[in-house]
């Protein structure tokens, strides 16, 4: 994969990111491929819907209902679903120079975010840090000097279970 698909490295800005699409109120390359993907899904359970079929179903709340009931169905809390994020700290990191950015490799960004301390390495550990990346920018948009490239955030301990 040449970038990541959305924006957000982590496992509750993912969360975030992907209520927005459900919301209809994702990005709309993200949103357009998400829409794509749910059409081939469909398509292998013989049930043909057109893409704007489904982007309708996000807009018009009928994909959020569904996910939240099969949240709630598996013993999901919607309000620790909705819950803010609370960060201690945000490093902005603004562009050096004004360029394009020609290579965003998924699985570098990915590994980058685990030695932060993303991942969890061992289920022995109650407590951990939490720390998440936020991309502002995509693979050739073009952006100047000191506009912001990246955000890191590092959230408050909290207790796996």
């Amino acid at each position: 994969m040449s970038q990541p698909l959305g924006r957000a490295i982590g496992n509750r800005l993912e969360i975030l990111e992907a209520l927005e699409i459900l919301q209809g109120q994702g990005r709309q390359d993200i949103t357009h491929f998400i829409c794509e993907l749910a059409q081939i899904m469909l398509g292998l359970a013989n049930v043909n819907k057109t893409v704007e079929e489904v982007r309708q179903h996000l807009e018009n709340g009928q994909a959020l209902a569904k996910f939240e009931e099969m949240v709630q169905a598996q013993g999901g809390d919607l309000e620790d679903l909705y819950r803010p994020v609370n960060v201690a700290h945000v490093v902005e990191i603004p562009a050096q120079e004004t360029g394009v950015i020609s290579a965003l490799p998924a699985m570098e960004f990915g590994l980058y975010a685990m030695r932060l301390g993303q991942a969890v390495q061992s289920s022995l550990m109650p407590w951990t840090m939490k720390q998440e990346l936020f991309l502002k920018r995509k693979l050739e948009i073009p952006f100047k000097r000191e506009k912001l490239l990246q955000k890191y955030t590092q959230m408050e301990k909290f207790l796996l279970s």
